[in-house]
């Protein structure tokens, strides 16, 4: 008979190939397909791409123009350069050098790829032998109507999944450097990770016993800097003048008008109720700052800070609040199996019911302002749950 860790496996395996058939047979892989040159991931081509060419990404006269001759989506109204920093670009260019249906084809092998066996190691770690949940969060990663959506346009969430995934899996298991080097790959969308990159990077340092730094702490991010810094540094001697001219547009995209707390209270209570975010935003550091770094509830509920305190994002990116809940989870069940069930039941709810909903409603109000109410219904269900938690420390664990 097959031990509860090989039935998990099973379940897991199952579902996703019971997954993926479905997308097949539904139509979502062939609209993927159908959408080559009018997605988010042209977008993404396009930068390396016009490096090759010789053209300037960050050159808001030429720059729609030239994405518009490379046959991809044309660049948004607000943002005419392109959309990511260039260090994205650098780490990109053997993508640049495929014409762009097969570097859309290897960007959705890739992105499945990275994101199924994250969660899945995620899921040995924190929820082993348990095969339901595994099961559910395979479904909820890949039939979630943000997971869909994310795969559709071909949007980074699925490896900033595996990305996350692998960095907090290694870490628990002592192994830095390979943290460090998966943790690198959080710059792509590093508005998404203000919070999280240094909850990782305290969590790692922080002390288990006495007052000596974690050593494996410091070679994480040792490694991580060590990593970044090289397409970081080649950035500036690339195009030295880049970041002022792509600051000057991307922070446009900061004003709120899309799924974030500003946006929210705008739209609730006007320019008066908008004076109340930075509060908003420092009640959520202030939650997270009473749990213990040397907790395990430590990371799941920076994840979701994160995410809720965002200052730019977009519907898609909830996927990647998979991480937190099926940590939370795992995290619950030392405490209460019931409560394990509680914060992987309701993400579930929310992401697999609620976002589409969400969807409707912001297509019809032409605007993503509410949509800022999925993270933060995640992030207080996780921090309900854990709260007991909140000054348990794991002197013996890392991460």
């Amino acid at each position: 008979m097959a031990s509860p860790a090989r039935r998990a496996d099973i379940a897991f395996v199952v579902t996703v190939g019971l997954c993926l058939l479905a997308l097949i047979a539904f139509g979502v892989v062939g609209r993927r397909l159908e959408m080559i040159g009018h997605d988010d991931f042209s977008r993404i081509w396009a930068g390396p791409r016009a490096v090759i060419l010789g053209h300037d990404p960050y050159d808001p006269v030429t720059w729609p123009a030239t994405a518009q001759a490379l046959g991809t989506l044309a660049p948004d109204t607000e943002i005419p350069v392109y959309p990511y920093p260039l260090w994205v670009v650098l780490v990109l260019l053997p993508l640049g050098l495929l014409p762009l249906p097969v570097a859309a084809l290897l960007w959705l092998i890739a992105s499945l790829t990275a994101g199924i066996a994250g969660l899945h190691a995620l899921l040995r770690q924190y929820l082993p032998e348990r095969p339901g949940a595994h099961a559910l969060a395979a479904a909820i990663l890949l039939l979630s109507w943000v997971g869909l959506l994310s795969l559709i346009i071909g949007q980074w969430g699925f490896l900033l999944i595996g990305a996350l995934c692998a960095a907090a899996v290694c870490l628990r298991s002592g192994r830095p450097r390979a943290a460090g080097v998966a943790a690198v790959a959080l710059a792509a969308k590093p508005q998404l990770f203000l919070f999280a990159a240094p909850a990782l990077a305290v969590r790692a340092l922080w002390p288990a016993r006495g007052r000596a730094i974690e050593r494996e702490g410091l070679r994480f991010i040792a490694v991580a800097a060590g990593v970044f810094a090289v397409p970081f540094v080649l950035s500036f001697i690339v195009r030295p003048g880049w970041f002022p001219e792509w600051l000057r547009f991307a922070g446009s995209a900061l004003l709120p008008d899309s799924d974030t707390i500003p946006a929210l209270l705008l739209t609730v209570g006007g320019e008066g109720a908008l004076r109340a975010a930075p509060i908003a935003l420092l009640l959520l550091v202030a939650i997270g700052l009473c749990f213990h770094p040397r907790s395990e509830a430590w990371l799941p509920v920076w994840l979701a800070v994160s995410s809720a305190g965002v200052l730019y994002s977009n519907s898609y990116d909830h996927i990647v609040l998979i991480v937190p809940i099926v940590m939370a989870s795992g995290v619950a069940a030392r405490r209460s199996r019931r409560a394990s069930w509680i914060v992987l039941g309701v993400g579930a709810l929310v992401l697999l019911v609620v976002t589409p909903l969400m969807y409707q409603l912001a297509l019809m109000r032409h605007s993503e302002t509410y949509g800022v109410l999925v993270p933060l219904v995640v992030f207080a269900t996780i921090v309900i749950a854990l709260w007991p938690l909140r000054r348990v420390r794991e002197p013996t664990a890392r991460v």
